[in-house]
């Protein structure tokens, strides 16, 4: 295309991008986009962000079966993929505390003083509000397509 210059590619772009020509369905006339083609770093802020919650609510959901303690923890979101360093959970688990989400005593347990933390009532609570708030959404996520999943949002049901 006679004229078109490449965007720049700013400091917050992850890769590269292409540009395409695409018709504007108005007039008719060619415009060039930028098409993502691997993720971008704000891509990757969305997944590590839902990540960290749900790691968080695995952690709330464990807590609130019963009292667990960190090394026990650890080895559990191992086993689904999550390798937190222990500098990373622990301040999570004083977090979840100082919220007042968990609470936290010290047992012994072969011959080691272990600190084991349990859910709150208001742990509890919490756990069991994103518990229907994560199941609206995967329910909208793994339905397919966006036209899929319209009208099935919580104020639709509730007539707002």
């Amino acid at each position: 295309m006679v004229g078109y210059q490449q965007p720049e590619v700013s400091a917050f772009d992850a890769y590269p991008r292409e540009a395409s020509e695409c018709e504007d369905a108005q007039d008719g006339s060619l415009h060039a986009t930028r098409l993502l083609s691997p993720m971008s770093v704000f891509d990757m802020d969305v997944i590590r962000d839902f990540l960290r919650g749900a790691v968080r609510l695995h952690v709330l959901h464990h807590a609130a079966l019963g009292a667990v303690s960190g090394a026990w923890i650890t080895e559990e979101l191992r086993h689904h993929g999550h390798e937190i360093s222990p500098g990373t959970l622990y301040p999570l688990l004083h977090n979840l505390e100082d919220q007042g989400l968990l609470v936290s005593k010290h047992r012994l347990e072969d011959g080691r003083v272990l600190r084991c933390y349990q859910a709150t009532q208001a742990g509890k609570q919490v756990l069991a509000e994103a518990r229907i708030t994560l199941a609206e959404l995967a329910g909208e996520l793994l339905a397919g397509s966006p036209e899929q999943s319209k009208g099935r949002g919580r104020r639709d049901r509730a007539g707002r």
